[in-house]
């Protein structure tokens, strides 16, 4: 909807039945608030402040959960580069690791990533501005009408566009083990989290278990609910495609943030798979943190796997070829072996292989 219609139907805001007739055509707020939705600089530099603020604690959250996990007795690797460190000495220090038993990520959204974000929540609420009720008069929905006043009942509307991004901090706890001795790796983090959440200010709103059919949740509803009590909102989903994880909504420091718990294995094969679901989903594509030869092997694939979304047989075969990797993935970190990949189904390109897919991991 263009900001010209907006206007046209700016009339329909009242505080009765907010309907809307061609005759009448006062300037209202609804006016003044489509200006601002259309005002793409203003809410970048919003959201550009927002994540400074993300920037500025993340740190000291990172510091935070290294010392926590630490204290159970877990040997942590903070799973990104340093400031000004190449990538070639962060894989020196991988190796220095030792033997890890946690691998933590974390990162702030980026501003691209934001503002398609906000800009997808404006898209939402324009759509909802206007029902059409006959072909003379119009009527605002009543979910038009709610949105509507949470987003003008105050000056702090780009403030709200902040509040709908879930995830403007990151953070991925991968386990590289299931158990330390009899111990459950997972359980520990819990234990560590649960046991300071509330000096570092951090509250998980929803836990959801998502597992693949014949494979092990990470976790289920009682573990949850005896570290983070019966106020956070625990789900479990089976996941057809074989996508295997704990996501969680949480907000730490009083920013959103998307907390994610899963095994080594599992979160390897999502990385590199995504390529695959962004194109699904005909999402662009950033290819801009591979390297040269990564970004070759990437290219070859998109123009295989767009061949394929196009034959009905195959696209069935190789999505069901996609998802024994998941489940074996996720088996060889309940048996803490090595990963051990099924065959490619007959008449697939060997570019699709999972193999060639893996060497487009990269740590950083």
């Amino acid at each position: 909807m263009h900001l010209s219609q907006l206007r046209q139907i700016s009339s329909a805001v009242s505080n009765s039945r907010l309907v809307y007739s061609t005759a009448v055509k006062k300037p209202t707020l609804l006016d003044s608030f489509a200006e601002q939705l259309t005002n793409p600089k203003k809410l970048k530099n919003y959201i550009e402040k927002a994540r400074k603020v993300s920037d500025k604690n993340i740190d000291e959250t990172d510091k935070f959960f290294i010392n926590a996990l630490e204290s159970e007795g877990l040997h942590v690797f903070l799973f990104k580069k340093l400031p000004n460190e190449s990538k070639k000495a962060f894989l020196q220090r991988l190796e220095l690791a030792g033997d890890v038993d946690v691998f933590i990520q974390s990162r702030t959204k980026s501003l691209d990533s934001a503002m398609k974000k906000a800009e997808k929540n404006i898209g939402k609420i324009k759509d909802y501005f206007i029902e059409v009720v006959d072909d003379k008069t119009q009527e605002l929905s009543d979910e038009a009408h709610a949105l509507f006043n949470e987003f003008t009942s105050d000056k702090r509307t780009y403030q709200k566009f902040i509040d709908r991004i879930n995830d403007m901090l990151g953070y991925r706890f991968i386990l590289n083990k299931e158990t330390k001795g009899n111990e459950s790796v997972l359980e520990k983090i819990f234990n560590a989290i649960s046991r300071k959440q509330k000096s570092s200010e951090i509250v998980f709103d929803t836990i959801e278990s998502y597992y693949g059919n014949g494979v092990k949740p990470y976790s289920n509803e009682q573990i949850v609910k005896k570290y983070f009590g019966d106020d956070v909102i625990f789900g479990e989903k089976l996941k057809p495609a074989g996508y295997t994880r704990i996501n969680s909504d949480a907000h730490i420091k009083k920013i959103n943030a998307d907390v994610q718990f899963g095994g080594f294995h599992t979160s390897v094969w999502g990385d590199v798979e995504h390529i695959l679901y962004d194109l699904r989903q005909g999402k662009k594509l950033d290819l801009s943190h591979y390297d040269d030869e990564q970004k070759k092997i990437a290219f070859s694939v998109i123009r295989e796997y767009k061949k394929l979304l196009k034959n009905d047989d195959l696209n069935s075969k190789y999505s069901g070829y996609l998802t024994k990797v998941w489940n074996s993935a996720r088996k060889a970190e309940q048996q803490q072996s090595k990963l051990v990949l099924p065959p490619l189904p007959e008449g697939i390109s060997p570019i699709l292989n999972a193999e060639n897919l893996l060497k487009l991991y990269s740590p950083v």
